[in-house]
């Protein structure tokens, strides 16, 4: 079982996602808050991340640089087309612009899980 985190603040946002990973080996973890984010990374074992970059207190890119020890591949997404994609991390794997394209962050998700599986 895969443990996938996603941090998003917009609720319907974050339901629409959940909904379109539903796949039996993945385990979806909704969260709202970067502080409830970081509660569950705590509880755990989580095999990737997807976080909205702009969440109230902390930023996603602060989300990825925390978890830059852990080694844990992180997806952003953004509806900010000014957001800067130069200050990644290793472990930053993708930047992806709202509107989400579902299917490519599904192959995003699939690829990630399979170079680890090498």
């Amino acid at each position: 079982m895969k443990n996938i985190l996603v941090i998003e603040d917009d609720v319907s946002l974050c339901e629409t996602i959940v909904e379109s990973l539903q796949v039996p080996e993945w385990k979806i973890i909704p969260t709202h808050s970067s502080t409830s984010a970081l509660l569950t990374i705590k509880n755990y074992e989580i095999d990737v991340v997807l976080t909205d970059l702009h969440l109230p207190s902390l930023r996603g890119l602060d989300i990825v640089w925390l978890l830059e020890p852990h080694r844990i591949p992180t997806v952003i997404i953004s509806g900010d087309i000014r957001a800067s994609k130069k200050d990644v991390s290793p472990n930053m794997v993708a930047f992806l612009d709202k509107p989400i394209n579902l299917e490519l962050l599904k192959g995003i998700l699939l690829g990630i899980f399979n170079q680890k599986a090498a």
